[in-house]
């Protein structure tokens, strides 16, 4: 037996914890969303709404929508909708941004949180989607019909309207414990997402909170 053995605080400094990707932010979901009542649970919603638009605007221009691009969402108890309704001519590498998006789902970094990412890290608020949500299923809806992009927890079904002439993509989800939406109100969450920059071009056009 050494002579610290018997003394904790004169043992050398313990080993840092790191934890990675979706378990740190579980762990401290307040790093991420800033606040665990109704702020974080729109700040949840901003960032589904990112990673949506991250699979449709046009890259070239920067954060931006060649063409108005329009944000719906529905809240009905605990589950959670987010649309984004943009011109197909805004993705034409589509199919190639959703394999990014699976492929690199264990990957991305939940700290790059700055709004002008681009390349995989422009999808990083994903990582913080399926920390603090269950049942994710992400879709694309063109052509008259709908693709599962990623699905987790067995996902909630699609109940999206298939376009005819557009592209939809849409997340619907579950949300967890933390953060608590149950005093999320429409006019709140509508105010909240009109003032967070999600990318240039994309429209509000309705938010919708069932009645408790």
């Amino acid at each position: 037996m050494t002579a610290n053995s018997g003394n904790p605080e004169k043992q050398g400094p313990r080993p840092v914890e790191m934890l990675g990707g979706v378990e740190a932010i579980r762990k401290r979901p307040g790093m991420y969303i800033g606040d665990l009542g109704r702020s974080g649970a729109a700040h949840l919603i901003a960032l589904t709404a990112e990673v949506l638009a991250a699979l449709t605007i046009n890259r070239e221009a920067g954060p931006v929508f060649s063409h108005h691009a329009f944000l719906h969402f529905t809240l009905n108890g605990n589950d959670a909708t987010v649309v984004i309704d943009a011109h197909p001519s805004d993705a034409p590498d589509l199919a190639a941004r959703e394999d990014q998006l699976v492929a690199n789902r264990d990957k991305l970094r939940p700290d790059d949180m700055t709004l002008n990412r681009v390349g995989p890290n422009c999808l990083a608020p994903l990582s913080v989607l399926r920390a603090l949500s269950h049942r994710l299923f992400i879709s694309r809806h063109m052509d008259g019909q709908t693709k599962p992009i990623l699905v987790e927890d067995g996902g909630l079904p699609a109940a999206i309207p298939v376009s005819e002439k557009g592209l939809l993509v849409a997340a619907r989800f579950t949300f967890s414990d933390v953060p608590d939406s149950s005093d999320l109100t429409a006019d709140y969450l509508e105010g909240y997402l009109q003032g967070y920059p999600i990318a240039r071009g994309l429209v509000l056009r309705d938010c919708r909170v069932a009645d408790a």
